[in-house]
């Protein structure tokens, strides 16, 4: 209900903007600002051997290739719209190993489940995502009020997110404030391992043919691993998620269903919230610095339905292995306190320095530092290196491929994962940015070129190199055009 309200919050404040819009009157307005348009290009690219999605070991190579494209458009004073759209191509290798116990996998992620054949995910998937916003804009009183509202969808996970922020500058004191509040809701189709699901059924939470909704009928259900959640006649791997291997029940499920590509997969949630605070103040003509604090509380399917995790039971065969799907906690709160600093040396070099302490209910606890060097080599062209590293104490709920322990004492009240994410580790990353600022106009002109209709006033280029302690590497570029209309 929460975010039902702040949704329709977010859509009268943009019929309230958009009825101000038609009130302008030709008098009331001043010189006309421009539309903004930024594109934004980025392609990344990792690989490692830690796959979650195969109990800790596997390959992480991942492509991921997104086009973003923003958008000012002015209204009325210093107000206007914020439109944000983008998509997101990516192939995950370690998604292949969702049904690798069913045969040869096929590329296509709409494949029906057959015996022996069949997958449920595709290794390439496609992610679309959007937003608007309005700034309500006062210039006397030195403020900004932004509502925003967007969406997300790939192919198993639906999401949609509203938001409220204000930004208040002191002028007296030169000081800049910005709070937001964000709301982000997530309806995930569950997914598990191809194990765990019946091959034999027409219905993806069928325990095969003539049972019910939630497979309590005749069909077999087909199962490799050895332990209490590896298979059986009339498994319902829909219960699996929410209940241990004492069949104690450890959450509701939601009951309810989707239906994809002539299947029925079950369904469930996951709410965000997040509340954020900056502030930002100058010291003296060379320094200036910013503190800001972080909170988010989430709530539903936290972890990931299709990761295995995989038990030390003496075998090392691992199709007799016992696996269990990932199990951690429905609730998570996280803290982060962030300081920056900046400081010009010269009028062509600066060291900006950033760091961040993590803290969560996971027992997670991280420190991140960045500094970095923007350097003008010439009046429009600024080369800035950059250096981050980043340290994490893992949670306790994180073992290896096959170190987790199983036990009657333990594991029924507990959680498990084998996400590398959640372990301990530390990164390095290290890149160049570059940053063009034509002070010479150029762009597209009109017929009669009198005047420019399309001006490019920056041009950014970036490249990053990552490594993790786990042996994960990844690179990216991105490319940025800022041009006004």
């Amino acid at each position: 209900m929460e975010i039902i309200f702040t949704l329709i919050v977010l859509l009268v404040s943009t019929v309230v903007a958009f009825g101000q819009q038609k009130t302008v009157k030709p008098q009331e307005e001043k010189e006309k600002r421009p539309v903004k348009v930024s594109l934004l290009s980025n392609y990344y690219e990792q690989d490692g051997d830690r796959s979650a999605v195969n109990g800790g070991w596997g390959s992480q190579k991942l492509t991921s290739f997104t086009q973003e494209a923003g958008f000012y458009i002015p209204v009325k004073d210093s107000s206007g719209y914020k439109l944000h759209v983008g998509i997101d191509h990516f192939t995950a290798a370690s998604l292949r190993m969702i049904d690798k116990y069913q045969g040869p996998v096929a590329s296509g992620a709409s494949t029906t489940i057959v015996a022996g054949q069949g997958s449920s995910v595709s290794e390439d998937e496609t992610r679309y995502f959007g937003s608007i916003g309005y700034d309500f804009a006062n210039k006397k009183k030195h403020s900004i009020f932004t509502p925003t509202i967007g969406f997300s969808k790939e192919y198993d996970v639906a999401s949609i997110n509203g938001g409220l922020s204000f930004a208040k500058y002191f002028p007296k004191k030169d000081i800049h404030y910005v709070t937001a509040l964000n709301i982000i809701r997530d309806r995930w189709m569950v997914i598990a391992p191809g194990e765990f699901r019946p091959l034999t059924a027409t219905d993806g939470v069928d325990g095969g043919t003539g049972g019910s909704s939630y497979g309590s009928g005749s069909g077999s259900g087909s199962g490799s691993g050895s332990g209490s959640y590896g298979g059986g006649s009339g498994t319902d791997y829909y219960n699996q998620l929410f209940t241990d291997a004492n069949n104690r029940r450890l959450a509701e499920p939601s009951g309810k269903t989707i239906e994809k590509n002539g299947k029925k997969f079950p369904v469930d949630y996951r709410t965000s919230y997040s509340f954020s605070n900056m502030v930002a103040f100058t010291i003296n003509k060379r320094m200036n610095a910013a503190v800001g604090l972080d909170l988010v509380l989430q709530k539903g399917l936290l972890s990931t339905p299709f990761h295995r995790v995989y038990f030390n039971d003496g075998v090392h065969v691992d199709s007799l292995k016992e696996v269990r799907i990932e199990k951690l906690p429905r609730e998570r709160f996280k803290v982060s306190v962030s300081g920056r600093f900046n400081y010009f040396l010269t009028n062509k070099l600066a060291l900006r320095s950033q760091v961040r302490l993590y803290a969560d209910s996971w027992d997670i606890l991280a420190f991140t530092g960045t500094i970095e060097a923007p350097y003008k080599v010439f009046k429009s062209l600024t080369v800035t290196p950059f250096y981050r590293f980043h340290k994490q104490q893992g949670t306790s709920y994180y073992n290896g491929y096959g170190r987790h322990e199983s036990s009657p004492e333990t594991i029924p009240a507990g959680y498990y994962t084998s996400d590398i994410d959640l372990a301990y580790i530390t990164s390095n990353k290290v890149g160049t940015a570059l940053r063009f600022v034509p002070f010479n106009a150029f762009g597209i002109s009109d017929e009669d070129d009198t005047k420019k209709i399309l001006n490019v006033k920056s041009i950014g280029l970036r490249y990053a190199y990552y490594k993790r302690s786990d042996g994960l590497k990844a690179n990216t570029v991105s490319f940025e055009l800022a041009f006004e209309l």
